[in-house]
């Protein structure tokens, strides 16, 4: 029997030099260069050691590890049934795939191990113990010493007190908190929290990242859901399971977690048919399960979205993939939305028959009512800020007011100071995420709340009523 042994997804050696990304970093925005501009893939090296030469700060020196259990089976794509799939899509890419090696084997069948470039993107997606990955997550893996990293106190604000200001609805509003599990910006989240619930919002807001950028703490993620959801607030849940932002800086980022340093065009083609690439990521989404059905039964009028890749470096097909993959686990637990970036990557697209959430204060005008925004990219000003470098405050009450005319779902504040961003790319454990000041903070709570619609308390029956 005939077995091709899967060299196809060669674009995964493909090495892009880039010059253009919404940023240095993960989530962040910059004005989208012209497609003509963009990287494009250079000839596939014939040796996995030529595209990873030794001594390469990504070259693999350790072993994948997982685990492939607690997840569906079914809808998977084999290896062998998608070899013809991964040639005709790569035909198309500007990444050619090299010759395909037909071997003769009277009973074995091809794995992904037998391929020492697909082992070897695989194993780069595994967290090197120098990752300084952190407990708390589901199914996570063991780190490095990280006793640096002890968490900052809490503030702990009563989620349930009487707020001074009257409370305020119509459109959840919040904070894009992308670093939320990671201890060393756990002041900063807390302050944020403070804010929320001094702004009396009835509709709250929360975006995270949960693929390990910003470590793993699932613990934390909860307790933040249940004090947000107190005193019967709703609360938007978006999570983002991919960082399509930090994986357009794959050959420098030093952030080794989920599919950061997998070229983008060589993972739509793993996740369409990679199995072990396919495995992992839903197991990634499903350990966001208890998290969502925490929020849902909360408060069952609170609203659930995964969202496959922050600023996605996706085209039709890929995204489809992805989609397919998280609908699987999560069943109707979260609503699927995409985050797409075109422009920002050389074959990005802009598809989805779902609703999407833009970053692009450009884009608001034309959003729907089914999708949301957040300033991610952005930021804005506050007191002491260098000037003309973010969003001013007024700005901002614009894009609101616009946001809120149209409908949207949601609309989260970002500032890149919170999360630590810097001029080069820095690993999120040696970041330092600003805290917000008690000036900032009553600044904050006035742009949450502005725009919103002043909510009349029902009166209490009156008891003389009652009895009659």
């Amino acid at each position: 029997m005939r077995i091709v042994v899967l060299v196809a997804l060669a674009s995964v050696l493909a090495w892009v030099f880039f010059g253009n990304e919404r940023s240095p970093e993960e989530g962040g925005s910059s004005p989208m260069p012209p497609y003509s501009a963009l990287p494009t893939a250079s000839p596939v090296p014939a040796r996995i050691e030529d595209a990873f030469p030794s001594g390469s700060p990504v070259f693999p020196t350790h072993a994948a590890i997982r685990n492939s259990t607690g997840f569906p089976e079914g809808g998977e794509v084999t290896l062998d049934s998608g070899v013809e799939a991964a040639e005709t899509k790569a035909a198309a890419t500007s990444t050619p795939l090299p010759t395909l090696v037909a071997t003769e084997t009277p009973t074995a069948q091809p794995t992904a191990s037998e391929d020492p470039a697909i082992e070897a993107l695989r194993e780069l997606q595994t967290p090197t113990p120098d990752d300084g990955l952190l407990s708390g997550a589901r199914n996570s893996k063991p780190g490095a010493p990280t006793s640096f990293l002890q968490p900052t106190p809490t503030v702990n604000a009563d989620p349930t007190a009487t707020p001074a200001l009257p409370r305020v609805g119509g459109m959840a509003t919040g904070y894009t908190m992308l670093y939320l599990m990671h201890p060393r910006a756990r002041l900063t989240v807390e302050r944020q929290i403070e804010a929320m619930l001094k702004a009396n919002l009835n509709e709250v807001y929360l975006g995270a990242m949960v693929d390990g950028t910003f470590s793993l703490d699932y613990d934390y993620l909860e307790s933040v859901i249940r004090r947000l959801s107190a005193d019967n607030r709703t609360l938007t849940l978006v999570l983002y399971f991919a960082n399509g932002s930090a994986m357009r800086s794959y050959d420098r980022t030093p952030i080794n977690v989920g599919f950061n340093l997998i070229p983008p065009d060589a993972f739509r083609a793993m996740i369409e048919f990679d199995d072990p690439t396919r495995r992992q990521f839903q197991q990634m989404v499903s350990r966001a399960i208890p998290s969502y059905e925490l929020n849902r039964a909360l408060n069952p009028r609170s609203t659930n979205i995964a969202i496959m890749m922050l600023e996605d470096n996706l085209d039709q097909d890929s995204y489809r993939a992805m989609r397919d993959l998280a609908r699987g686990v999560l069943g109707d637990r979260a609503e699927i939305i995409r985050n797409p970036c075109p422009g920002c990557y050389q074959g990005n697209d802009a598809y989805s028959a779902e609703a999407t959430e833009s970053h692009d204060p450009d884009a608001v005008q034309g959003l729907l009512s089914r999708d949301g925004f957040s300033l991610d990219g952005s930021g804005y000003e506050l007191p002491g800020d260098p000037p003309n470098q973010q969003l001013s405050q007024d700005a901002v009450r614009q894009l609101k007011t616009i946001a809120i005319s149209r409908g949207l779902r949601y609309f989260g504040l970002w500032r890149k100071q919170r999360q630590g961003l810097g001029d080069t790319l820095i690993h999120p454990n040696v970041r330092n995420y600003e805290v917000p000041s008690d000036a900032q903070v009553q600044s904050e709570v006035d742009l949450l709340r502005w725009g919103l619609d002043l909510l009349t308390p029902t009166p209490e029956p009156d008891s003389e009523e009652e009895e009659e």
